[in-house]
This record gives C-alpha cells, structure tokens and sequence, in this order.
C-alpha cells in the first residue's frame, strides 16, 4: 500500500472532478474546483508524510454567496500509517459583513502505526468575522474501534515486602473520541495565527489532552498572476503542541495548490476563504496502548509472588516458603545439596513467561542466574509437581551418580537451559515409577559434554 495510497487519491479527484456534478457545465460556477499536492514533517516518528487534497465545489449547488463542496484528502505516512477522508460541506458568507460560516461531515479510514484499520466520522463548523476565525470538530469512531494486540503488551514489577509481584496489562491500539476547537486572526492577508486545545479520550484509557499554537502563510494570486506561472496558492504551516502524556510535538508542512478544469478567479476578503479545505485534525486519532494495570494470580485469584534469591541460604528458604511461587536467581549459587521445588514452584534466571486472555506475557526477573552443584557431587534439582525451569544455566558430574535434573512426579516444562560441563550421560533422570501421564516439555537447551 505504500506509495500508491496517494496517486489512487490524485485518480480518484481526477474522475470526480470530471462527473456531471463537478464539470463544467451550461450552469454558472462561483467557485473554483482545485488540487493541492504536499507533504510534512513530523518531530515525532514516522517523521514524514505526503497529503493530497481535492476541494470540488458542487455545481448547480452554489451561488455567488454559497456553495457545497466535497473534500477528498489522503495522507501517507512513512511507514505503514496512511488516511483517506471523505466530507461533504456548506458554506455561506456575506460580502457586506465580511462574515463566513459553515458546516461539514467527513468520514474517515486509517491504517494505523500497528498495521490496524480504524475509522471515524468528524463534525466539524467554522465562522469568519473579518480577520477573525473560530472553528472546532467532534471526532467519533465507529466500527471495531479497540484491537487486541500482544506485541503492545506491558508488564510491570512491584515491591511487595520479602516478596515482588508482576503486573501486566494488555495491549491494544484504540481509536479515541475527542473534541477540539481553534480560534484564529489573519495579522495580514495570508498571514494567520491560531491558537486551540482538544481532548480526546475514552473509558478505561488515558485521555490525550493538551493546547497547540499554529501560524500559517497563503500566498494567494491578488493581483491575477500566478505564482511561478503556475501556481494558484502556496501555503506553508508549522505547528506546536503539548499534551498529556505524548509531550511536546511539532510538525512544519507545505501545499500547492492547482486550479482544475478553468482558469481561477481573484478573491478578495473573507471570499478568499470560501475555498480553503476544512480546519481539522491532521489525522485520525489512535494510540498504541495497554488495558490498566492488573496483578498476575493464580487459579484461586491468590496474586502471585516472586522471591529474590542470592545465595544458597535464600534458595532454601524460597523453596520452602508456601507464599513463594517463582524463585528469581540472581548469579552463581554453589549447591551443597540436592534443591527440591514444591508443587506449581517455578525457578528461572531471566524470565518468566506466562499467558492471560489468549496473550503471552514477558517480563525479566533476572540479569542471569546459575546453579552449580559439580564439586558437591550432587544432583542440581528435583521436580515435584507442575514445575518449571528456565534460563538457567546447570552444572553437575553425572558420572559421579548424580544428575541435572531429577524428574519424581509429574508435568513439568525445562526450557532454555544451559546445561554446563556435565561428565558421562545422565542429565534429565526420571525416577521409577513416575507417573505415565506425566507431560514433559523440553524446549530450547544448550548441553556441553565437557569436564571439570
């Protein structure tokens, strides 16, 4: 999609510009039909995009004070982001007051940072008091507009006495609800200031809030002339915003516009503004984001706790501690005996892995853990019940009767293991009689049959 999003929007302008509605026909036309073509630049990734736009006045619709129009833009980001908006408007001014005012409906189709699809219908009115503008829209999405997302996932660890238990929220990219409004003053023709706030929000997230200031250069033709020859207006834009919890963000952009089907004509006044595109939101507000934080539980709803060892007296104490179910290694512990994990006990010396409303959860509890029985002549561990072992690295002397890994119950998962400098061929040791139903899962490990 890339690339193409928008030529097919220049195609699309090119065949409405030439139906029956928008061509030149036997009907007086008021107002001038035009393509503008440009691009920005974001402080923000992705930092560029294109923007093409067509503002095609409705002939048989206007008059000389009045006029509906469609207005086409497409937006194409670096990356995989792109927008379409279709809106349909009026607008009436009177040439005695120097007033303007109207109204306009788009709908509008994203494909978001997260390669998601997301739409939204905007209501938006604008007025014009001679050198004064004010103008706000109302942005409302509709269809799926929240999308699960597991590569958005978030976790998080919190201090909980002896212990830490992992919090996690799940990932989800979200189309917002938002308002927002403007008010403007042209210092000089083509020179205008802005300044407005909007708020986009929506129940269980939060809220994007913050104010934006905005000056804005036209070059129009006043005089009947072309700029280059060619050009009917020039615009050039910088913006600058701050809001909760996105920050400071800027954008500097320019346009070019072109006449289609006839000459254009001189405007003078608050009539120069008749023609101008919409005063709306740059683009479709979605943000990547997670549910509210939640503890990690167990079955019963019990939350989970993680125990911190260090030496060989901390591991014995985790491992007969019934409010301990995941034991974090942090660096080499000599065992001076064989280490028995209770039932449902999981140990690791990185991470732990774990799965909540059809998403897989990551989080890191240790940099690096190892358990090192070799000169005790001993086995490293011994699995119970529903165990699990991870990121360890494991060092024993099986030629000695002893093993990695004895196995004496039942289900239990061994994955990215390092098993080190083990002698002779007895690493994983099922005892007799275990039971036949017993599912072991063995994933992901390094064995080096070296030597002490």
């Amino acid at each position: 999609m890339k690339g193409t999003f928008v030529g097919k929007g220049l195609v699309l302008a090119t065949i409405l510009a030439s139906s029956p509605l928008l061509a030149k026909t036997t009907l007086p036309s008021y107002w001038d039909s035009y393509l503008s073509i440009g691009g920005y630049y974001f402080s923000e990734r992705p930092r560029t995009a294109g923007v093409i736009n067509a503002f095609l006045p409705v002939h048989g619709a206007q008059s000389a004070s009045s006029l509906y129009y469609i207005d086409i833009r497409g937006l194409d980001k670096t990356g995989p982001s792109w927008e379409g908006n279709l809106g349909i408007g009026y607008r009436q001014f009177n040439q005695i007051k120097q007033c303007l005012g109207g109204l306009y409906v788009f709908y509008d189709h994203q494909r978001s940072e997260n390669r998601h699809y997301f739409s939204q219908i905007t209501l938006g009115g604008e007025y014009w008091r001679q050198k004064w503008f004010v103008g706000g829209n109302a942005y409302i999405p509709v269809g799926q507009t929240v999308i699960d997302d597991s590569s958005l996932n978030a976790t998080q660890i919190q201090t909980n006495g002896a212990y830490r238990n992992i919090y996690f929220g799940k990932g989800q990219d979200v189309a917002l609800y938002g308002v927002d409004l403007e008010v403007g003053y042209e210092w000089q023709p083509g020179i205008i200031g802005y300044l407005g706030g909007y708020y986009f929000d929506r129940s269980g997230f939060d809220s994007v809030k913050g104010s934006l200031a905005r000056v804005e250069y036209h070059y129009k033709d006043y005089m009947g002339k072309r700029l280059l020859g060619v050009l009917d207006d020039l615009r050039l834009f910088a913006q600058i915003q701050h809001d909760e919890p996105r920050g400071t963000r800027f954008y500097v952009g320019a346009q070019v516009r072109f006449t289609l089907g006839r000459a254009h004509k001189v405007l003078h006044g608050v009539a120069r503004h008749m023609a101008d595109p919409a005063l709306r939101d740059v683009d479709l507000v979605s943000v990547p984001t997670h549910k509210a934080f939640e503890p990690l539980t167990d079955s019963t709803g019990r939350v989970i706790n993680v125990r911190d060892v260090y030496n060989e007296a901390d591991l014995d104490t985790a491992l007969i501690d019934a409010y301990t179910d995941i034991i974090a290694v942090h660096g080499i512990i000599v065992d001076g005996d064989i280490k028995e994990l209770a039932v449902g006990q999981v140990i690791t010396g990185g991470r732990h892995i774990f799965t909540r409303d059809g998403q897989t959860f990551t989080v890191i509890l240790s940099d690096g853990g190892a358990l090192d029985a070799f000169d005790a002549e001993t086995s490293v561990l011994e699995l119970t019940t529903d165990n699990t072992v991870r990121d360890l690295t494991l060092r024993a002397d099986s030629e000695l009767g002893t093993n990695v890994i004895e196995v004496a119950d039942l289900d239990v998962a061994l994955g990215h293991l390092t098993i080190d400098s083990v002698v002779g061929n007895a690493f994983i040791y099922l005892r007799q009689g275990i039971n036949t139903d017993a599912i072991i899962t063995i994933t992901n490990n390094t064995i080096d049959m070296g030597t002490a």
